[in-house]
């Protein structure tokens, strides 16, 4: 029901008993919607000291259930927030953005687009736990990747169709040849993530005291004997690289006080096609480019070059792991054709003569190929055009046709450079 013009907002508060190591955020939403029984609860953005939680993490992550202060009961004291859905009226635009640290760790993170990138390294630090000394990213009508200030609002920088590169300020460090100091034994945290089967047991975490001495089959050893978990059975990861080398120190894997490793299960992935669907069970470090590799091998006669992988709208970019990804149990991909038809438009001095030609073009082709493409049917040299945008940009040679500098999906005007000066 809508809200009256006279009507009052009340702030209702309850408690609920949860085990914060193991509820996700999105387990607490459902819920809560139970105890209400209203779903919208499932669509509201849950906060704990200004900051949004994901679906996705545990309550643990956000430090929900670590004792700050107690009453005379002894319980600690926890005060999450929900928001509801914004209006249909005036919606919130949240985008999805991208990033690639230093230490080759992919992840993305979706933002409201007001956020100033300042707030965004916020995000980062809580999300990923890392300590951001800077973003960087080509802005618009910039020709480099330059650091972005501060204080700028990440919707009018347009970042969503890049990989933004995070520096951090222990990778500064380690390259000015001043590496941590680490204690001789220390605690970390493992996380099992059972990316959502539910065959296997819930996600759980649980804290290990190690020695950085110790080698990485000792510490799976370990696990084994106190907490009852086969460590072999999962992909161990850190910063977003994963842990294989049974002999290494954890020291030399840069395992370091109060880490958290994440021991993942292998992923089930569906590649759907007309012909047939793929199923497929993978390792969470596996690219997707590898997907594309033992598909050709199945069905060597599917033209696999001439489609992208998608979850969706987006495509898929096939150096990012599943773990990047963050794909889940049971993932259905689709496939999506790289070409795109294009209609070119001739301008004769500042007169658009009508459409003349419609070329087809790998979507991952260049500007340059795309002039050779026109000169085929045209027979104006590719030296003699001028190619202009939708928006009237122009568009320089070096420009892939699919990516965020061109993104070309609908018609291209081309100038002769012979006319000039004919009006």
């Amino acid at each position: 029901m809508s809200e009256s013009p006279m009507s009052t907002r009340l702030t209702v508060s309850f408690t609920l008993d949860v085990d914060a190591a193991t509820t996700t955020v999105s387990a607490l939403k459902e819920l809560i919607a139970a105890l209400g029984k209203d779903d919208t609860f499932q669509k509201s953005t849950v906060t704990f000291k200004g900051h949004e939680l994901r679906d996705a993490r545990t309550l643990e992550h956000y430090g929900v259930g670590i004792h700050e202060h107690k009453t005379k009961r002894d319980e600690s004291i926890n005060t999450i927030q929900l928001c509801r859905p914004t209006s249909p009226i005036d919606p919130e635009v949240r985008i999805t953005l991208r990033f690639k640290t230093d230490t080759e760790h992919r992840f993305s993170l979706t933002v409201n687009d007001k956020v100033t990138v300042a707030q965004l390294k916020r995000e980062i630090a809580i999300e990923e736990r890392l300590t951001v000394r800077e973003l960087q990213g080509l802005v618009p009508f910039g020709h480099a990747e330059e650091t972005l200030k501060d204080d700028a609002v990440v919707g009018s920088l347009e970042l969503q169709d890049q990989v933004i590169a995070v520096t951090t300020l222990d990778r500064q460090a380690i390259a000015a040849g001043k590496r941590p100091v680490r204690a001789a034994d220390f605690d970390v945290r493992v996380s099992i993530d059972e990316r959502g089967n539910k065959d296997r047991k819930a996600n759980r975490t649980f804290a290990m005291h190690v020695s950085g001495s110790q080698t990485l089959a000792e510490f799976e050893d370990a696990a084994l004997c106190l907490h009852m978990v086969h460590l072999a059975d999962y992909t161990l990861i850190l910063d977003g690289v994963e842990l294989k080398h049974d002999e290494a120190t954890l020291d030399a894997l840069n395992v370091r006080p109060g880490c958290t490793i994440y021991a993942v299960a292998d992923v089930s992935i569906c590649v759907s096609t007309a012909n047939r669907d793929f199923d497929m069970v993978v390792s969470p470090m596996t690219r997707l480019s590898t997907v594309r590799s033992t598909l050709e091998r199945i069905d060597p006669d599917f033209p696999w070059e001439e489609f992208a992988f998608s979850t969706g709208y987006d495509r898929l970019p096939e150096d990012w792991t599943m773990w990047d990804l963050g794909f889940m149990a049971n993932t259905m991909m689709c496939l999506k054709r790289r070409f795109v038809s294009l209609v070119i438009f001739l301008r004769k001095g500042s007169k658009r003569t009508g459409p003349a030609y419609t070329i087809e073009a790998d979507e991952r082709e260049t500007v340059e190929s795309m002039k050779r493409r026109i000169f085929a049917k045209s027979g104006v040299a590719p030296s003699d055009q001028l190619l202009l945008g939708p928006r009237d940009e122009l568009l320089t040679d070096d420009m892939i046709i699919g990516e965020e500098r061109a993104k070309l999906t609908g018609h291209v005007e081309m100038i002769d450079l012979n006319d000039l000066g004919e009006d």
